[in-house]
């Protein structure tokens, strides 16, 4: 990653500045966002990874009051809002164009995918929404930057970062902030519902451990979509608190259930795979040649996924291990304590924890009900 440009830094200033007027944005749901940015310019034509990222950004400099509230997460493309792309592809007030990703709850908006207002609805779609000044002046303030500068935008504000960084990886005790607990709730909420966790004991680790060795050296990365949290964790704290997770929610902490945690890439393919599977043999008009070509091309991905998605998960346990901040029964970890020290600072994972995690699994499933429904 080279250093950043002026206009991304001015960028970032603006932002800041926009947040410091505290601008509030009320909405009926948090489903709205994609539709209130393009009420910004009616006859615009949005990139997926644009309008992406540009609720992200909103829903960092607002305070957006909505039922449910909005759940950011780190996915595929990194930073994005949790049921974006079924808002709208749901939605009569859109047409998608050339889109490319899979049926079903995996996928997400990338660099493909063209999104512009349906004509028929447009009257309909002006009378419902309301021009919004602060989101005309986030829209103009970064409709300049490029595809990577967009996507590095997102990350040094979901983070709170209070300078500009440019950084896609999770930094020292990061690991441990908001957007990280959405992403544990949201891939976990994918993979229970893939039944790809197996029950355990309720654990309650307490005591104090000291984490010194941070830094997580990723296989096969490629910067921005194929890095941490895409294919493994960067930062050995975010697989500590994977850990912590999966013993507090009374499920195994296994390598792979780990990786579905600590991997999109990973979690949409065994989704994926396992999905195809359940269609095929439930489809009694396909002939097994068919069966065969469709599950392959699926597995052969799955199988160099999983391949880069487990040595580096399994570097970043060894490491864990080798700190004895973990220990290891049969194929399950376990977390010792529930404060850690770093040379970053010291955080506790107390009973708010607790409280953070239960919010957000919760606010996940009555978002993903809203998503099925049709405007």
């Amino acid at each position: 990653m080279g250093s950043l440009t002026n206009t991304y830094e001015d960028c970032f200033r603006r932002l800041e500045e926009i947040k410091k007027a505290s601008p509030v944005l009320s909405l009926k749901s948090p489903l709205d966002i994609p539709h209130i940015i393009a009420r910004n310019d009616i006859s615009r034509e949005y990139r997926g990874i644009l309008m992406s990222k540009i609720g992200v950004i909103v829903n960092c400099i607002c305070e957006v009051k909505s039922e449910p509230k909005p759940i950011g997460t780190i996915y595929l493309y990194g930073p994005e809002l949790f049921g974006e792309k079924e808002a709208i592809v749901n939605s009569p007030y859109f047409t998608c164009l050339k889109q490319s990703w899979s049926n079903g709850e995996d996928g997400a908006f990338g660099v493909s995918e063209r999104i512009i207002l349906n004509l028929e609805r447009l009257p309909e779609f002006i009378r419902r929404y309301e021009e919004n000044s602060t989101i005309n002046d986030i829209v103009a303030t970064v409709e300049n930057l490029s595809t990577t500068e967009i996507v590095q935008l997102a990350y040094d504000l979901v983070f709170e970062r209070s300078k500009p960084t440019g950084s896609i990886r999770t930094v020292g005790l990061e690991a441990f902030s908001t957007i990280i607990v959405n992403t544990l709730c949201r891939n976990f909420s994918r993979g229970r519902a893939n039944h790809l966790f197996r029950d355990a004991r309720i654990e309650r680790p307490s005591g104090t451990v000291k984490i010194d060795d941070i830094e997580n050296s990723l296989t096969d990365c490629e910067f921005p979509y194929r890095d941490c949290l895409k294919i493994g964790p960067s930062n050995n704290l975010l697989t500590y608190h994977a850990i912590f997770f999966l013993n507090r929610v009374g499920r195994k902490a296994t390598e792979r259930s780990l990786s579905c945690l600590l991997a999109s890439h990973y979690l949409r393919d065994i989704c994926n795979l396992r999905r195809e599977k359940d269609n095929m043999r439930k489809n009694q008009n396909t002939s097994e040649e068919d069966k065969l070509q469709s599950t392959d091309s699926l597995g052969k991905r799955f199988k160099e996924i999983s391949g880069i998605v487990a040595r580096n998960v399994r570097r970043s346990i060894k490491s864990l291990l080798v700190q004895k901040v973990i220990s290891k029964t049969g194929a399950s970890f376990h977390a010792i304590g529930h404060i850690i020290k770093t040379p970053y600072g010291e955080i506790s994972l107390g009973e708010d924890y607790n409280d953070k995690y239960s919010t957000a699994l919760r606010n996940i499933s009555n978002i993903h009900k809203l998503s099925l429904r049709r405007i």
